[in-house]
């Protein structure tokens, strides 16, 4: 029964190919920020994770949420970070942090990639970094 199975999920993993117009590869075209890209390994079709790297603006400062909504309609990927500022007084020292963030599925073509920063509470999502995906 195993050997079946192994067969199967072998014959399935050879016959499955990645849709014409999806992504296989992608790479930072522009950007303003610390950003990378890479494919997770072992799925079909690939999928994307976006690691971004940024500064908290103090230590009491820390990332409440993380997630990219794609608009694969219009090739748009939003990235919506949430802050959470502790209660306190802290001192004014930056904090380098990275977050990744995993995009799915891409057609190929160029994505303009948005990061909108908001801290809960306090002011509303704006967009504080664009830059362009190039997936191929």
């Amino acid at each position: 029964m195993k050997s079946i199975v192994a067969l199967l999920l072998s014959a399935l993993a050879v016959g499955a190919k990645p849709g014409p117009d999806t992504a296989t590869r992608v790479e930072i075209a522009s950007t303003d920020m610390r950003a990378s890209v890479r494919m997770r390994a072992g799925g079909c079709p690939q999928t994307v994770d976006i690691e971004l790297a940024f500064a908290l603006p103090n230590p009491g400062c820390t990332i409440e949420s993380a997630k990219a909504v794609v608009d694969r309609k219009n090739r748009r990927i939003r990235i919506a970070l949430v802050l959470e500022q502790k209660g306190g007084a802290w001192p004014q020292v930056i904090v380098p942090t990275k977050r990744r963030v995993h995009a799915g599925v891409l057609r190929k073509g160029r994505h303009i990639v948005e990061v909108h920063v908001a801290t809960r509470g306090l002011a509303p999502s704006r967009p504080t970094h664009v830059f362009l995906l190039d997936a191929r």
